[in-house]
């Protein structure tokens, strides 16, 4: 089954993913990046699971009419920011996936140094054709994942004898969250 799915759409969830800061173990950054996922979903039973520390788990299901199920996971939650610092910017740029690749081009043509040859090599292909690469804190793990996900579930919503669906997206176990032995 061929599911039209348009990959602007995606990148467009994935960008206000991204934009969303929620650093782990942000309970109140990550509980807004999972209302902004579920915002995301489509018309189909859905809701949260509370995890122990107050992180909600974000579900949908949309139930099919065949025997085969696609099941998409995947979590919300980031590592910090302070690395980006070191391009001459606020922490915000982490956020902003079109500044943020402005500062990165700007700054192999400028610094080229500054980049591994396999780095340098990806943002000069960046340079030369925009929209290969996705920049931004979560952009590869795993909001675009996400993204591609929450996509998917839209178009199977709405196809006419899809498959059974399901959605689940987690903030990732910190230490408070993990029982003891």
């Amino acid at each position: 089954m061929a599911l039209p799915i348009d990959p602007a759409h995606v990148r467009a969830i994935a960008e206000r993913l991204v934009a969303c800061r929620s650093a782990s173990p942000d309970v109140v950054a990550e509980t807004r990046c999972a209302r902004l996922l579920a915002e995301f979903l489509p018309d189909v039973p859905r809701g949260e699971w509370p995890t122990a520390d107050g992180r909600p788990v974000v579900w949908a299901h949309r139930r099919g009419r065949s025997r085969r199920s696609v099941v998409v996971l995947g979590h919300y939650d980031t590592v910090g920011v302070a690395e980006f610092e070191s391009l001459g910017s606020s922490n915000d740029l982490a956020f902003d996936c079109a500044a943020l690749r402005r500062r990165l081009v700007e700054r192999a043509a400028q610094e080229p140094d500054a980049f591994g040859p396999s780095a340098l090599a990806d943002l000069n292909r960046e340079a030369r054709h925009p929209g290969t690469w996705m920049f931004g804190r979560g952009a590869l793990d795993m909001k675009s994942g996400l993204a591609a996900g929450v996509a998917v579930l839209q178009a199977l919503a709405r196809a006419p004898a899809p498959p059974s669906a399901a959605c689940c997206s987690s903030p990732r176990p910190t230490k408070s969250t993990i029982p003891p032995a």
